[in-house]
């Protein structure tokens, strides 16, 4: 049965960026629907209009919807969750993702989206399926230990790759063959 996957870019990043094409493309030709929205204003972005722009394209939420989210596209997927009334998700793949922006002072035009603190538990009843955390062993934007918080709090799997940087075209990652592999895995 299809399935309906959004994939959502991160700062400075857009629909065509990284690896997010090669991905789309594997989805559709295994017969499901993928959705790549370009989030608004990506150099100077707005919680609220990336959730607001994330529901757009979601439209009804249900369980046979999936995630997979870049960098700051972790955060706008938690935040997205977080305002889920009683509908579920099938689950999420966070790639680079952070909980906090103190680490990097490069990060501090972010700030808005970590004003309030996450529901950690409404998140996590949102989705059907465990999430799962993907990282990097050398990622110089976000650190690993950013991986470990996204995994306690939402009780997830967590992957660490071997030097793939932020997983992005700077660091040559075109494709991500474990985000494939592992979304697949979700959905069975």
């Amino acid at each position: 049965m299809a399935k309906r996957v959004f994939i959502v870019h991160g700062w400075m990043a857009g629909p065509r960026s990284n690896w997010f094409p090669w991905l789309a493309e594997k989805l559709r030709d295994l017969g499901h629907e993928v959705f790549v929205p370009g989030m608004p204003n990506a150099a100077v972005p707005s919680p609220e209009a990336w959730v607001d722009k994330l529901s757009e394209t979601v439209g009804s939420p249900d369980k046979d919807c999936y995630f997979v989210g870049h960098s700051l596209g972790v955060i706008t997927i938690l935040r997205y969750l977080e305002m889920l009334s009683e509908k579920k998700v099938g689950g999420a793949i966070l790639v680079a993702g952070f909980a906090e922006i103190a680490f990097n002072p490069e990060l501090s035009p972010l700030h808005s989206f970590f004003n309030k603190p996450l529901r950690w538990e409404w998140i996590k009843s949102r989705m059907k399926k465990k999430s799962v955390i993907i990282m990097s062993d050398n990622d110089y934007m976000v650190p690993l230990h950013q991986g470990d918080i996204l995994k306690d709090n939402l009780g997830a799997k967590l992957i660490v790759q071997t030097k793939e940087g932020h997983f992005n075209a700077v660091d040559g990652v075109r494709e991500l063959p474990v985000v494939l592999e592992e979304i697949l895995k979700m959905m069975e």
